[in-house]
């Protein structure tokens, strides 16, 4: 075999490569968006159904409930979707973003309207930007990874204390503080869009299988809707 026959078999091979990767990558963004499109139209469904939404928001022991079950899914989820098959993982990820919608409809009766869209068109924007620096730069982005992942962990245990705070104490965060936090979780899961994707990318082989495509979904969901709470409450129009 001579060069320019091993250079086609070579370059062959590796536009197959590229062919399979966006095929993975693009299964992944595809449950990614159909579990956003679950969770916003549920939050816009509860809002405007005022029996619902009085249930929830009017009982602290349902909302939180509500918390509890999010959290207690993801885990889950993150925990057994190696062995549980496609169809388990699914209606994980799917119930996983119908809780998501009951909680975040109360956002939407907090802010208006107009708010939560211009915000939400300004983090897709963002998002895709991330997603594009993540999966083409050269830059190893591990140290950014790392830092942000420490970052969520001391922003998950601060907002647990608020909880705790707010339950036994009756005590509120100020404004200038909610301002830093929201700050502080903008960079926070704008380093960890990037990086995840850059992560998905290096681990996703030649294929992946659904299961897999839902697990790293998710992790994509996670950044694009905090992301877009943070924006939301730094940015948008309270009514």
């Amino acid at each position: 075999m001579d060069n320019s026959q091993t250079y086609n078999v070579l370059y062959q091979k590796k536009q197959i490569l590229i062919s399979n990767l966006a095929r993975s990558i693009s299964f992944v963004y595809f449950w990614m968006a159909l579990g956003l499109l679950v969770t916003f139209g549920i939050a816009d469904y509860v809002w405007q159904t005022p029996s619902i939404f009085h249930a929830i928001l009017g009982n602290n022991y349902i909302f939180y409930s509500l918390l509890i079950l999010q959290l207690a899914t993801i885990f889950i989820f993150r925990s057994t979707y190696r062995n549980s098959g496609f169809l388990l993982a699914f209606l994980m990820y799917f119930t996983y973003s119908a809780l998501a919608g009951l909680t975040l409809s109360v956002f939407f009766y907090i802010y208006q309207l107009n708010s939560v869209i211009y915000i939400l068109s300004g983090t897709t924007f963002a998002f895709v930007c991330l997603s594009i620096f993540g999966y083409f730069t050269n830059i190893d982005l591990k140290s950014v990874g790392t830092f942000c992942l420490a970052g969520l962990c001391g922003l998950i245990g601060f907002y647990l204390s608020v909880i705790l705070f707010r339950i036994f104490f009756d005590i509120y965060l100020t404004d200038i503080n909610n301002i830093l936090i929201n700050i502080f979780g903008v960079i926070i899961f704008s380093g960890l869009t990037a990086y995840d994707v850059q992560v998905i990318k290096r681990k996703i082989p030649d294929q992946i299988s659904l299961t897999e495509s839902i697990n790293y979904a998710l992790l994509l969901y996670l950044d694009f809707l905090n992301l877009f709470l943070k924006l939301l409450q730094l940015f948008g129009k309270q009514r």
